[in-house]
């Protein structure tokens, strides 16, 4: 809760609160929670706090905590935990924690922690450690761990670790381990593990593994493995796998492996494998397969593939392949295949086809395809397809937009859309949209729309749009929409909607929407929605809403709304809300709210007097005297005196003195 602070304090938490702070203390976490600090302190963590330091240290972590250093020390980690180093170490890891290193010593892993190395040691990593290395080692990789490699070796993997090569040795995986590699070898991969190579030789994989090459060799890829190419050669794919290509070829893929091509040839595929095309010649697909092409031809499909066209042609789709196109025609879709257009032809679709329109002509759909529109006409949809519409007529979907079928059909003059059967109709003049039977319909002038069986209806004049058996209907003069069995019905002269049993029913006059089980129920003159049992219930002259047991209950004119066990409950007149036990709880006149054991208490007339400010204590926030500052003690704010600032001890911020800094 919230607590004064005397003249010069400041909050600080301590034990999840703040707690005041004495003249020149700092906040600082310890055990969770920020102590004050003494003058030239700073703060740093202990056992998950962070603690006041003296002059000339400096924070690290211990114990998942920053501790204190001497002059000269250094922050590292031991246990999780950040440890001081002296003069010249440096911080290093050992059950997962960092440790001080000595002069010359440099860090690695051991045990998932970093350890001190020597003068002449380096890094590498044991069972998933790194653990030093003497003159001359280099790091590599044993049992999931890196090793020490002696003078001249290499790292190289064995078992899934790298092991020390010897002189001339380069690293390479065995077993999918890297192991030691002879003068002249190189890394290669075999059965998932990289072994080492022989002078001249390259990797390439085989059987899903590396193996060494020969000198001049190059990778290919064979059953899903690389394997050596002579000289000349280079890699190509066959039956997923690649293969070497001699002098002059390049790779090319068939039955979905990738084959040599000759001098001069380039890639194409042909059942769904690319092969060579000779000199001129370019890739096009026939029958799932790319194809030459001569000289001046260019890819279209057919059937599914691309093929070849002449000079001067363009490519265009039939049957779901793209055919050539002469000299002047662009491409259009007929039978879900693109066919050339003329001259001044323009693409339409019919039957899920594009079609040559003529000059003047636009695209519409008709039976799911764009047919053509004449000069003046414009698109509208029918039987899921567009057509054209005459002068003066607007588009609509018959058998779906104006929607009527799934399709668009053309509107009058004066009319407007509206649904019929999952399909918009025509309206006439004064008429405006309203759904009948998953429709829009035309409706009448002065009508407004409603939706019954999930259909809007054309209510007659005065009547306004509802829902009914997910469908809104006509309503009377007077009458407003609201929802009953998930349908919206008509509301009389006065009512408004509310809902009950999860649908909006109508209210009388002077009644207003609330919740009961789940739904809106109507409230008289005067009363106000209120929640009770997650519903909304209605409140009289001079009540106001407050949560019960989760739910809003009824407050009388002088209350006001607070939490108490998790429920909002009414306060009298002069109190105000504040928490307790996870409730807001009523506050007499003068009383200001504060937290304490997790919740807000009053705090009395006085209390709250000059000088003093809010602090947490036991995850409370309390008065602070005057001059006090909150600070954190058991992850609470407690007071601090004059010129303390706030520290953390136990996850909460305490009082400071004088020069102390948060740690």
């Amino acid at each position: 809760m919230l607590e004064k602070l005397l003249a010069g304090e400041t909050p600080r938490w301590r034990n999840s609160m703040l707690e005041k702070l004495s003249v020149g203390e700092t906040p600082r976490w310890r055990y969770s929670a920020l102590e004050k600090l003494r003058a030239g302190e700073t703060p740093r963590w202990r056992n998950s706090l962070l603690e006041k330091l003296r002059a000339g240290e400096t924070p690290h972590w211990r114990n998942s905590a920053l501790e204190k250093l001497h002059a000269g020390e250094t922050p590292c980690w031991r246990n999780s935990a950040l440890q001081k180093l002296r003069a010249g170490e440096t911080p290093r890891w050992r059950n997962s924690g960092l440790e001080k290193l000595r002069v010359g010593e440099i860090p690695r892993w051991r045990n998932s922690a970093l350890e001190k190395l020597r003068f002449e040691e380096t890094p590498r990593w044991r069972n998933s450690v790194l653990e030093k290395l003497r003159v001359g080692e280099t790091p590599r990789w044993r049992n999931s761990g890196l090793e020490k490699l002696r003078a001249g070796e290499i790292p190289c993997l064995r078992k899934s670790i790298l092991e020390k090569p010897r002189v001339g040795e380069t690293p390479r995986w065995r077993n999918f381990a890297l192991e030691k590699l002879h003068a002249g070898e190189n890394p290669r991969w075999r059965n998932s593990a990289f072994e080492k190579l022989r002078v001249g030789d390259t990797p390439r994989w085989r059987n899903s593994a590396f193996e060494k090459l020969r000198a001049g060799e190059t990778p290919r890829w064979r059953n899903s493995a690389l394997e050596k190419l002579r000289f000349g050669e280079t890699p190509r794919w066959r039956n997923s796998a690649l293969e070497k290509v001699r002098f002059g070829e390049t790779p090319r893929w068939r039955m979905s492996a990738l084959e040599k091509l000759c001098a001069g040839e380039t890639p194409r595929w042909r059942n769904s494998a690319l092969e060579k095309l000779r000199a001129g010649e370019s890739p096009c697909w026939r029958k799932s397969v790319l194809e030459k092409l001569r000289v001046g031809e260019t890819p279209c499909w057919r059937n599914s593939a691309l093929e070849k066209l002449r000079a001067g042609e363009t490519p265009r789709w039939r049957k779901s392949a793209v055919e050539k196109l002469r000299v002047g025609e662009t491409p259009r879709k007929r039978n879900s295949a693109l066919e050339k257009l003329c001259a001044g032809e323009t693409p339409g679709w019919r039957n899920s086809a594009l079609e040559i329109l003529r000059v003047g002509e636009t695209p519409r759909w008709r039976n799911f395809a764009l047919d053509k529109v004449r000069v003046g006409e414009s698109p509208r949809w029918r039987k899921s397809a567009l057509e054209k519409l005459h002068a003066e007529e607007t588009p609509r979907w018959r058998k779906n937009p104006r929607w009527r079928n799934s399709a668009l059909e053309k509107f009058r003059v004066g009319e407007t859309p509206r649904w019929r059967n999952f399909a918009l109709k025509k309206l006439r003049g004064g008429e405006t949209p309203g759904w009948r039977n998953s429709a829009r319909e035309k409706i009448r002038a002065g009508e407004i729309p409603c939706l019954r069986k999930s259909v809007l209806e054309k209510p007659r004049v005065g009547e306004t749009s509802r829902w009914r058996n997910f469908a809104l209907e006509k309503l009377h003069a007077g009458e407003n929409p609201r929802w009953r069995n998930s349908a919206f019905e008509k509301l009389r002269v006065g009512d408004t909607p509310r809902w009950r049993n999860s649908a909006f029913e109508k209210l009388r006059v002077g009644e207003t929407p609330r919740w009961r089980n789940s739904a809106l129920e109507e409230v008289r003159f005067g009363e106000t929605p209120r929640w009770r049992n997650s519903a909304l219930e209605k409140l009289r002259v001079e009540e106001t809403p407050r949560w019960r047991n989760s739910a809003l209950e009824k407050l009388r004119f002088e209350e006001t709304p607070r939490w108490r066990n998790s429920v909002l409950e009414k306060l009298r007149v002069g109190e105000t809300p504040r928490c307790r036990n996870s409730g807001l709880e009523k506050l007499r006149a003068g009383e200001t709210p504060r937290w304490r054991n997790s919740e807000l208490e009053k705090v009395r007339v006085g209390e709250t007097c000059v000088g003093e400010t809010p602090r947490w204590r036991n995850s409370a926030l309390e008065k602070l005297h005057a001059g006090e500052t909150p600070h954190l003690r058991n992850s609470a704010l407690e007071t601090r005196r004059v010129g303390e600032t706030p520290p953390l001890r136990n996850f909460a911020l305490e009082k400071l003195r004088v020069g102390e800094s948060p740690r």
